[in-house]
């Protein structure tokens, strides 16, 4: 029987012998052997597709259904979370965890415009009719977080914002500067690169995903009047934490 660790050793020993075309023929094996192995993750898998399929939906006005006024805009904001989802699905399933969170930091974001849309209407029917030159001044992230947080305090809604001043900082340490070991999620003092399938790192970023994808499709739903999606969005994760 041939021992999965130091077969896998073997591979990376030949990978630094290598360059080109071939090397990357061998890190493309290399996590191939990770992707495998995430299969074992069959409920978060499940639960990211149906997120995924929900996004979808929305985005691409799918089912016949009347799309909202305004130029679309709730549907190319949540197509834009689609992306950034499916994106941080694919690196997490390939074992970059840390790098998961460019997109999922990207998601956030979006969940904070749309949480100030339900919030506060009249910005809602400003923001289509924004020009591209001032989307940055106008709608600047840091901006956004600022009036949420004022909106809520003043009207004492007690509610938490999607991605606050913390988690915004939390999601940036890898991307920024900061002197971070990449992918450290075992009790190796080493961290990983190149794509290496680690449990703990797995169903970290998985939860942290499905956190912030939740939070688009519940705040699209209600933006789109999708009460199609909010009976399936309900059966799927009710059903979910009924089972916990």
């Amino acid at each position: 029987m041939i021992n999965k660790n130091s077969f896998q050793k073997t591979a990376i020993n030949k990978l630094l012998s290598s360059t080109g075309k071939d090397f990357l023929k061998k890190i493309f094996f290399l996590n191939n052997l990770t992707r495998k192995k995430i299969h074992k993750e069959e409920n978060s898998i499940s639960l990211v597709g149906s997120c995924l399929s929900m996004l979808y939906n929305i985005a691409t006005c799918a089912e016949g259904t009347i799309c909202k006024n305004n130029f679309h805009t709730i549907e190319i904001l949540v197509g834009k979370c689609y992306d950034h989802a499916f994106s941080a699905f694919l690196l997490i399933s390939h074992g970059f965890y840390d790098s998961s969170d460019v997109h999922v930091r990207s998601l956030a974001e979006m969940n904070n415009l749309l949480l100030l849309f339900l919030l506060k209407p009249e910005i809602y029917k400003e923001y289509y009719k924004t020009k591209p030159e001032e989307f940055s001044t106008k709608y600047a992230s840091s901006k956004i977080r600022k009036i949420l947080k004022k909106h809520i305090k003043e009207k004492g809604l007690g509610i938490d914002l999607p991605i606050d001043n913390i988690a915004y900082r939390n999601l940036s340490s890898y991307i920024h500067t900061e002197w971070k070991i990449p992918n450290k999620y075992s009790s190796c003092e080493r961290g990983r690169i190149g794509g290496i399938y680690q449990q703990a790192g797995f169903k970290n970023k998985i939860q942290i995903l499905l956190e912030h994808a939740t939070y688009t499709i519940i705040f699209a739903i209600k933006l789109t009047n999708r009460t199609d999606l909010k009976h399936k969005f309900e059966r799927i994760f009710i059903k979910e934490q009924e089972c916990k």
